[in-house]
């Protein structure tokens, strides 16, 4: 028998009910991630709401935000040359 290779860790009803919630401090710690941060995000994302994707970026100071239009979750999936595009250009600087 196989072990995993990482432990399953059980999510109490607790956790759960505070998933997606802002937690007190949360935007004050986006604000110090220094690194560059490409966030991508689908203008009709119901997974993680689209507002969220641009709460990181004003919090984060070295973020940059692409919304595309007319997708959700998958954006990335569903414009692929694009996303490609975008993603060269950004680690590129």
């Amino acid at each position: 028998m196989r072990r995993a290779r990482f432990p399953t860790q059980i999510i109490s009803g607790t956790d759960r009910d505070k998933w997606g919630v802002q937690q007190e401090g949360s935007y004050g710690y986006l604000k110090t991630i220094k690194q560059p941060t490409l966030i991508v995000n689908g203008s009709n994302d119901v997974n993680i709401p689209t507002v969220n994707s641009f709460i990181m970026q004003q919090n984060m100071p070295y973020a940059q935000l692409i919304i595309y239009p007319d997708s959700n979750h998958g954006a990335h999936h569903q414009y692929p040359e694009l996303f490609v595009r975008h993603v060269s250009m950004f680690l590129s600087g």
